[in-house]
């Protein structure tokens, strides 16, 4: 289902979207990663989701001994507000792969 997307250094909104059962408004986010090999997905919380900045997370190195960045834009919080899950992709983070992640409602 989720897939590993590879070369890319910049992160950016993939477009993906789909329909959501949960309220990120009132819940918060389940993050997943696609293709992962360790990492610890970032939290993001209601109350981020609510505020809606652009922010900038670490996805943790956990046994896969390197991290990457994700941005969430506000656009995609905008999404999320209305719970829309949203695929982004990763920074590369010179690590010569990135990875999409998923954020759901939970």
């Amino acid at each position: 289902m989720f897939l590993s997307a590879c070369g890319s250094s910049s992160s950016s909104n993939t477009g993906g979207t789909g329909a959501n059962s949960g309220n990120c408004r009132t819940n918060g986010t389940t993050v997943s990663i696609g293709g992962n090999h360790g990492h610890i997905p970032p939290v993001i919380s209601a109350a981020e989701v609510v505020q809606g900045t652009q922010t900038t997370y670490t996805v943790a190195a956990g046994t896969a001994n390197h991290s990457h960045t994700v941005t969430v834009t506000a656009a995609a919080f905008t999404a999320l507000q209305g719970n829309t899950a949203q695929t982004i992709t990763t920074d590369a983070d010179n690590t010569g792969h990135s990875h999409n992640i998923t954020i759901g409602c939970a």
